[in-house]
């Protein structure tokens, strides 16, 4: 039950971090987590409920100073934990709490990185969207498609734009020579 209350602690700690972002989905996605075990374990309900509602509280997204919810956690902490020893799922649990961190860092990571790589995509210029499109639409294209549906630009400012979209990590460059061939990442 020690290694469950440590675990338990490290991952409200970790969801109630004040500089992380996307608590609100991080508060649902505890709630979900905990009450999908809830089937096997009673007074399960409880510990995901305070999380949920705890979570929300802090960033003032509802109810704000409506009930100290650590006070109650506290008191229902050890009848959760006590319920779940005597039905045994103490190894299930640190399992459970371990994957539901992991996938906590996961989703983090994952919304970070989107929201960094839309951001970039919103800052380009008009003809580098164009560009990016372009590729996206056609899966793999060459210089030359490339100059058919830009016939007033000059060749060598589209091989400029289309090593800055290289450079930022939105389009693959396969080959050297001039069977060059252009692909999307996303």
């Amino acid at each position: 039950s020690a290694e469950i209350k440590i675990m338990s602690e490290n991952l409200v700690r970790y969801l109630n971090n004040p500089f992380e972002k996307y608590l609100p989905v991080k508060a649902c996605l505890g709630l979900y987590n905990f009450l999908y075990i809830s089937p096997f374990t009673q007074g399960n309900w409880l510990c995901a409920w305070y999380l949920y509602w705890s979570i929300l509280i802090r960033e003032d997204k509802l109810f704000a100073d409506l009930y100290d919810l650590r006070e109650g956690m506290d008191i229902d902490r050890m009848i959760f934990l006590l319920e779940l020893e005597k039905n045994g799922f103490q190894e299930f649990l640190e399992y459970f709490l371990k994957e539901n961190a992991d996938r906590c860092l996961f989703l983090k990571t994952f919304f970070s990185e989107k929201k960094a790589l839309v951001h970039q995509e919103l800052s380009l210029l008009p003809r580098r969207q164009k560009l990016l499109e372009l590729i996206r639409q056609n899966k793999e294209l060459t210089l030359v498609k490339i100059k058919k549906n830009f016939p007033g630009v000059e060749q060598r400012s589209l091989r400029y734009d289309l090593a800055a979209l290289h450079r930022s990590g939105l389009i693959l460059k396969k080959g050297v020579t001039k069977g060059v061939v252009y692909t999307s990442i996303s």
